[in-house]
């Protein structure tokens, strides 16, 4: 059986309420060994934290872009992620700062407060020199423009779907770029151009459960992504490059925990805030 790492879900959903402990045992029996949970909500970080715990996962405290709204005091925020991530550095199963980014498709949000946010974050990150999850939903460039102002502290770019270009930009950056369900539809053939020209050090694989369906999900009556969901993405990877999900499956696992080296970290003991 293979070994991979998703390195970006939101297995903290509510959605996953009622059956995460099952889906988890789903997740590792298809050969998971680790998955990073990200929570871009200030008010899920301790529930994010609580379920890193509970399934012997990592995860990533940020503030989503598409939360910019929610926030009345960003210095305030900041402040408090700050003591946080600096209280949970002796936690082995916390990894990164994310989910944090720019997003220029959802209408209406504050595009001035998360820029200065996620100007912050980057700070905050370089600080204690831990990766980011971004998120760049047309902002590719402008993130990639905010990256190479800060200290690259590497992570990864979640569901990258820029151009063989950006790509090369990010890359060069030290991120690696992240691919899931959106691999899997064969109309996606900007992203599959992409995946298949990047070489073999820069590409991890990702589910965004419970979103982001693949293609096989969206038929099926549970169309909430499973992290189990991660194998699907794994066949299509390897048919694109022309190899076997063993090789691709190990190539991801390297990725990822080069890109986010804490998850080498022993999973030890939890922190109280």
């Amino acid at each position: 059986m293979v070994s991979l790492i998703d390195t970006h879900n939101h297995l903290d959903a509510p959605s996953f309420d009622a059956d995460r402990e099952l889906l988890v045992r789903e997740a590792k029996d298809a050969g998971v060994i680790d998955a990073l949970i990200c929570s871009g909500i200030p008010g899920t970080w301790e529930k994010a934290r609580a379920v890193a715990h509970q399934v012997a996962w990592h995860y990533a405290l940020g503030v989503h872009p598409l939360y910019i709204n929610e926030v009345s005091d960003s210095d305030a925020l900041l402040r408090d992620l700050t003591e946080r991530i600096e209280a949970l550095l002796s936690d082995n199963l916390f990894a990164a700062v994310g989910e944090i980014g720019l997003d220029g498709f959802v209408p209406g949000l504050n595009a001035k407060k998360m820029l200065t946010l996620f100007r912050g974050q980057l700070k905050i990150a370089a600080r204690f020199d831990l990766p980011i999850s971004v998120h760049t939903r047309h902002c590719v460039d402008t993130v990639s423009r905010e990256l190479a102002r800060h200290r690259s502290t590497g992570g990864v770019v979640h569901a990258f779907n820029g151009s063989v270009e950006q790509a090369k930009r990010l890359v060069g950056l030290g991120m690696k770029l992240g691919f899931g369900g959106a691999l899997t539809y064969t109309g996606s053939r900007r992203i599959r151009r992409v995946f298949t020209e990047l070489s073999d050090t820069d590409f991890v694989l990702e589910t965004d459960a419970p979103d982001m369906p693949g293609a096989l999900r969206r038929t099926e009556k549970d169309t909430r992504t499973h992290v189990s969901d991660i194998t699907r993405v794994l066949e299509c990877a390897a048919t694109l490059r022309g190899t076997d999900s063993e090789t691709v499956a190990y190539l991801a696992t390297q990725n990822a925990l080069e890109a986010f080296p804490r998850m080498r970290l022993g999973k030890t003991h939890s922190v109280a805030f």
